[in-house]
This record gives structure tokens, sequence and C-alpha cells, in this order.
């Protein structure tokens, strides 16, 4: 109700001079010309109100984005913060963190950041060991089921590209205006940013946001997966590097931590 009254009191400056005269034609007694005035007045005020209403709308949904982009931003000086204390602890100890903390990351992003819409649903996927496929890691959000992609599939071979160049989201409005090799048809998603996760020497996979709602996602929403990303990003990382201490365990069955301490 306030915004339709907003929306009034907008077109009034538009109205006024109609609204002259059709006061003039009543006071003259001329039912045509009040006729025709209350015509114009609605035909005026129609589409400024629609305006008003729309812009209102972008104007809600850039205050709704910017609270997303400063909950994201928090969530980026906690990672910070915390990679500066886990540099003094054990690559063992790194690794188990950065297993927890991934799901916890982005648990958070979908229930928090996004807690109002019912409609997304977050895929974290790993690229499969031998790098031409990406299996599902977990999802958060709606319940259907996310399809994994399968080696030698179009669409496999595009996101395989894209993890080793240096694309960053790629934001798909209508899914039905995918080319039909992409295999989205039957989809219960219509929209979705996919936005692929790596670091200097590593692909590690990909998150996808994706909604029932064609037109459900924006550029916005593909640049704060772009920074989900890059924290993903850190903790794989870490996970790596545990990997590989283990794998570099000597002889005698020390660590390279145990090593360095002795």
């Amino acid at each position: 109700m306030i915004r339709l009254l907003r929306s009034f009191v907008e077109t009034l400056p538009w109205l006024l001079p109609t609204i002259g005269s059709l006061l003039v034609a009543w006071a003259n007694g001329n039912p045509w010309g009040i006729t025709c005035g209350i015509v114009l007045v609605i035909a005026a005020a129609v589409p400024v109100a629609v305006a008003a209403n729309r812009r209102q709308a972008r104007e809600a949904l850039d205050l709704t984005e910017d609270a997303r982009e400063r909950m994201i931003g928090e969530y980026g000086a906690e990672v910070l913060r915390e990679a500066a204390m886990l540099e003094g602890q054990k690559r063992s100890d790194r690794q188990k963190r950065a297993d927890a903390a991934i799901p916890q990351l982005l648990g958070r992003v979908i229930d928090k950041v996004y807690g109002d819409r019912d409609d997304l649903r977050l895929v974290f996927f790993r690229v499969g060991t031998e790098g031409l496929s990406f299996t599902v890691d977990a999802s958060w959000g709606r319940r259907d089921s996310s399809r994994e992609f399968e080696a030698g599939a179009a669409r496999t071979e595009a996101q395989i590209q894209r993890l080793h160049d240096d694309s960053g989201f790629f934001l798909c409005r209508d899914t039905s205006e995918l080319p039909s090799e992409l295999d989205a048809a039957g989809r219960s998603y219509r929209s979705f940013v996919s936005v692929p996760i790596r670091s200097d020497r590593y692909g590690f996979g990909m998150i996808s946001l994706d909604s029932t709602r064609v037109g459900g996602l924006t550029a916005r929403d593909g640049e704060m997966m772009e920074l989900v990303a890059a924290m993903l990003s850190f903790y794989l990382s870490l996970a790596q590097r545990g990997k590989q201490e283990r794998r570099g365990r000597d002889a005698t069955g020390r660590s390279e931590d145990d090593i360095g301490s002795s």
C-alpha cells in the first residue's frame, strides 16, 4: 500500500495539467470533457506508476544484493584471519581444518546469504582424478539431486576448459537458450552461475549456484560466487599440501613437520 501511494504521489506532477482541465470541464458542466479528462488521467497514471514500481523493485533488489555482498566480504575477512592463525600449525592440522571449513562456508552461503531464497541450490563439484570429469562433493539448498559431469560430454569439456583458462563466472539467465549439446533440457533449474575453483598450480573443481526461476540470478551473484570460489581455493590448497605432506614421509615414518622440529 505504501509503495502504491508513493507511486501515485510521484505521478502527480505529470497529472496536474490534465486534472486542471478535468476540473474546468466539470465546472462548465461538460460531460464529454469530464469523460475525456478521466480517461487521460488513467492513461497518464498507469505507465508512470508501473515505471515507479519497477524502479522501486530494482532499488529493493540492489539493497538486498548490497547486504549479501557485505556478508560475503565478512566471510572473506574471517578466512584471512584464519589463514594467519593456521600458518603456525602442522600441515596435517591444516588439512583437517580445511576439510571442516568447506562445508561450513558453503552452508553459510546458502543458509545466511541467500536464506530468503527457496529456489536456489549450491553445488560443489570436485574435478575427477583423471582431470576429465566432475563429481558432486555436496550440495546445499533445494533437495533435488545434482547430476555429475561425465568425461567426454560436451558440457563437461566446456567446464574443464574454463577450469584451465582465466575464465571468471559463467551466467546463464535461461537454460532454454543454451545449445542443445550442453544437455540442459529437463533440468530442475532454469538459470545458473558456475565458477571454477583453482589456484596457481591446481584446478580443484567448481561451484554452481542455480535457480528454478528464469532470470533468477544476476551478474552480482556471479561476482559473489567468485569470492566464495577464492575462499574455497584457499582451503583446498591447504588440504592439497596436507596430502603432499603425508606422501612426503621419509623412511623412518616421520613427516616433514616432524623433521623440521627435530
